[in-house]
């Protein structure tokens, strides 16, 4: 195997994780994913520990969310790297009454990593989401 095909799958390995995180509610697991200061958005940076723990806070007020990432298209250029990665996510939250309410999201996410000693770790992520199928009110509220 290539050496940039080893970095390629050690990205893939660090995003895999991440989502897993995410599903499983593991702020530990996630902020390990992240580089020391991480930016979103609005290009403010975070420390690790705070973003995962805002991250896992957002998905936390679903019963359960299952994240799928697709179609990676990575460049890597020494020590840095970024990616676009088409993202899925199932949900589902029960509200007062009993009822199961349900969405899948899809987007797209760039992200940009870092490598930090024998570990990639991402530095920047942003989601554009594309579509909202089902009770939008549980992803837009």
């Amino acid at each position: 195997m290539t050496d940039e095909a080893t970095e390629i799958l050690s990205i893939l390995a660090v995003l895999a994780r991440l989502a897993q995180a995410a599903d499983d509610r593991d702020v530990a697991g996630y902020a390990e994913c992240l580089a020391p200061r991480i930016r979103g958005a609005s290009e403010d940076t975070s420390d690790a520990e705070r973003y995962a723990s805002a991250a896992i806070e957002r998905v936390s007020a679903m019963d359960w969310t299952h994240h799928k990432l697709l179609n990676p298209v990575l460049s890597i250029s020494g020590d840095r790297a970024s990616a676009r990665i088409d993202l899925v996510v199932d949900m589902a939250r029960t509200d007062a009454c009993g009822i199961v309410h349900y969405a899948t999201m899809g987007g797209r996410y760039d992200l940009d990593f870092v490598r930090m000693g024998e570990q990639w770790r991402i530095e920047r992520r942003v989601l554009h989401r594309r579509y909202v199928l089902g009770d939008t009110d549980l992803v837009c509220a």
